[in-house]
């Protein structure tokens, strides 16, 4: 999950290559990866969903290509472009990554990648803070003796 905040910008797509490693009790398919932008706490009805079976009552809603299959190794590659971007700088979204079949008692494991288009992470302020710090050791002097 990516916190609210936590990205700037604007989502205007996402790409997939993943691999659906295991289904419990096969009903787990590899298309139901799903990025979901919502509020937090989780709840229905959020920004945008890609991806999943169960339906979130997203104001926008998109599925992958292909992936259909609970059989493992099965594969889900994609590139899906928003019609509209949501924006993600006003820090009261989030983005949450994970199965979107919604029916008790099921999970999957997946392996793999997913990338969002248009957003950049923002550096915690204690990133920041470190970076600093490496930066400002890294300037010591050396002292020549004679």
């Amino acid at each position: 999950m990516y916190g609210a905040g936590s990205l700037s910008g604007s989502l205007t797509g996402a790409s997939i290559n993943a691999t659906l490693n295991e289904s419990v009790d096969d009903g787990t398919f590899a298309d139901d990866l799903t990025i979901y932008v919502a509020g937090t706490p989780l709840a229905l009805g959020g920004a945008l969903q890609c991806g999943g079976y169960s339906p979130l009552q997203a104001s926008q809603r998109y599925w992958w290509a292909n992936g259909g299959s609970h059989v493992p190794g099965t594969t889900v590659v994609d590139t899906v472009t928003f019609d509209s971007a949501v924006d993600l700088s006003w820090g009261d979204l989030s983005v949450w990554i994970g199965n979107g079949y919604g029916y008790s008692g099921t999970s999957g494991v997946f392996t793999g990648s997913i990338t969002l288009h248009g957003v950049n992470a923002v550096p915690a302020p204690g990133a920041l803070a470190m970076l600093a710090v490496a930066c400002a050791a890294g300037r010591r002097r050396r002292v020549e003796t004679a």
